[in-house]
């Protein structure tokens, strides 16, 4: 790829990052090292961190990693992740990850603070990721995988319409078609 057009690239996704208006109080927007103290706050939780790959945090500094892989990640183009923010608050993060533009395919990545779960903020998020993905980004599979206990994880992810594709001794994996949905967001109508 030449410097043009990986510099238009990273302009682009900038500007997509910036803040997606999804409503009144809820936005997915670019993460800055600002969102540590958020993101300590429902990331050191243990019971949000049990089935997740990484350690509880101990304070907000242990933050920063995470937030400067993302920023790495999402400037490369190997990933493209917000932080969801309800009333002025990040509370979770979502995004693609292991992008390849050429089988045009990514992962889905997504946790919120357990004092959201089952609000209904992480189904809309992942809508609008689903629709920025097959319609803009012009995909044509999304992945996602769980720890294979994570019981309310895997029902949620079924009931937003991804079908199981695999399941090993500690994963469950799923997939969602551009095709599927696109069948699926007619039938919503």
């Amino acid at each position: 790829m030449n410097k043009k057009i990986l510099k238009n690239t990273i302009i682009f996704l900038r500007n997509i990052l910036n803040k997606i208006f999804i409503n009144n109080n809820l936005y997915l927007r670019e993460l800055t090292i600002n969102d540590k103290d958020d993101i300590f706050n429902y990331s050191s939780d243990v019971e949000f961190c049990k089935y997740l790959d990484f350690n509880v945090p101990k304070n907000s500094d242990d933050i920063l990693p995470f937030l400067r892989q993302i920023t790495n990640d999402n400037n490369s183009g190997t990933r493209i992740y917000w932080g969801i923010e309800y009333k002025n608050k990040i509370i979770g993060t979502i995004g693609l990850l292991n992008i390849n533009n050429i089988k045009m395919k990514a992962e889905l990545g997504f946790g919120i603070g357990k004092k959201y779960w089952g609000k209904g903020i992480i189904n809309r998020c992942i809508e609008n990721v689903l629709n920025y993905s097959f319609i803009q980004k012009k995909f044509k599979i999304i992945k996602i995988g769980t720890n294979i206990n994570n019981i309310r994880a895997n029902n949620f992810i079924l009931k937003t319409g991804f079908i199981k594709d695999k399941e090993t001794k500690i994963h469950t994996y799923y997939n969602m078609t551009k095709d599927r949905y696109l069948s699926k967001i007619n039938m919503d109508k």
